[in-house]
C-alpha cells in the first residue's frame, strides 16, 4: 500500500513522460522560432555541408619551373628597352655631333649670290676707248662724252661732242633685271667696268665711288653691309651698288633697267 505522498510523485513523472512524448510528436514547422522559444521547445538547424570544387590542371604544377618561365618573360621584357635606350644615345651622340656642324655653319656663314644672266647672255665687244672719256649731268641724265674736232660755222667755232652714253638719274631701285652682258659699268674716268672686276676695285673704300651701274645706280667699295639679292643698299635716301669682297662679280642683278652700250 503506497502512500499519498509516493502517488504524487509518480503521477509527475508519468505527466512530465507524457508531455515530452507530445512534444517529440509535435510539429514545429508551423511555428517560428520565437513562437517555439516562448513555449520552452528549441529547433536543431539541419547541419549544411559545402564544398569547393577546384578546376583542373592540365599536369603537374612545378615551382621551379613557374620561376624559369617568369624569369624568361623579364628577360625578353627588358632586352628591348635596353636596345631601344642604346639608340637612344647613339641619335642624341648624332644630334650633339649635328648641332655642333651647325653651329659651326652659323659663324662662318658663306655669303655666295649667283649672278643671274639673260638668257642671251654674251661678252660685249664694244669698240669702247676710254680715253679722253669725261662725264656731265644734262637734260636728266649723267652724259659719257668725248670732244671731237672743232668746226667753224658762219666764221662761229662751234665744239663738237661725241656722246658715248647716256645713263639714267635713278634714286630708288624698281625691280631686278637680268644681266645681258659682261660690261655693267662705266667708271667716272670714262673706262668700262666688268662684272668680274671685284679684284680690280677691291682696294677702294665704302664711301668711295667707283663708277656707275649702265641702270644709272652708282658703284661704291668694298662694304660689309647686308645687301639685296642685286648687290645694292640703300643709304641716305639713295640705292647703290657696293663691292663684296666674298663674291665673284660686282652685282648679281640690275636694279633699274640698264641701257645697252
Amino acid at each position: 500500500m503506497f502512500r499519498t505522498r509516493n502517488l504524487a510523485v509518480v503521477a509527475t513523472f508519468v505527466s512530465a513522460g507524457a508531455l515530452g512524448a507530445a512534444v517529440a510528436m509535435f510539429d514545429t514547422s508551423m511555428f517560428g522560432g520565437n513562437q517555439l522559444a516562448a513555449l520552452g521547445l528549441t529547433v536543431q538547424d539541419e547541419e549544411q555541408t559545402f564544398s569547393a570544387v577546384l578546376p583542373e590542371r592540365e599536369g603537374k604544377f612545378n615551382f621551379d619551373e613557374r620561376v624559369l618561365e617568369l624569369r624568361d618573360k623579364i628577360a625578353g621584357r627588358l632586352l628591348p628597352d635596353s636596345d631601344t635606350e642604346a639608340n637612344d644615345s647613339e641619335q642624341a651622340t648624332s644630334t650633339g655631333e649635328n648641332a655642333e656642324e651647325n653651329t659651326e655653319n652659323e659663324e662662318s656663314p658663306i655669303i655666295a649670290l649667283t649672278e643671274k644672266r639673260c638668257s642671251l647672255y654674251q661678252t660685249s665687244n664694244s669698240l669702247w676707248d676710254g680715253r679722253g672719256v669725261k662725264m656731265q649731268i644734262s637734260e636728266g641724265a649723267r652724259v659719257f662724252y668725248r670732244n671731237g674736232t672743232a668746226t667753224v660755222v658762219a666764221s662761229t667755232t662751234v665744239p663738237s661732242r661725241e656722246i658715248l652714253a647716256e645713263l639714267p638719274l635713278r634714286k630708288n631701285a624698281t625691280g631686278t633685271y637680268c644681266i645681258p652682258t659682261d660690261v655693267i659699268g662705266i667708271t667716272e674716268n670714262g673706262y668700262l667696268i666688268h662684272n668680274n672686276d671685284v679684284g680690280l676695285f677691291s682696294s677702294y673704300e665704302a664711301n668711295t665711288i667707283v663708277g656707275y651701274a649702265l641702270d644709272g645706280f652708282p658703284i661704291y667699295g668694298t662694304s660689309e653691309a647686308k645687301t639685296d639679292d642685286c648687290g645694292g643698299v640703300v643709304i641716305g635716301g639713295q640705292y647703290r651698288y657696293i663691292l663684296n669682297p666674298n663674291q665673284e662679280t660686282i652685282i648679281t642683278c640690275y636694279a633699274g633697267t640698264p641701257i645697252a652700250l
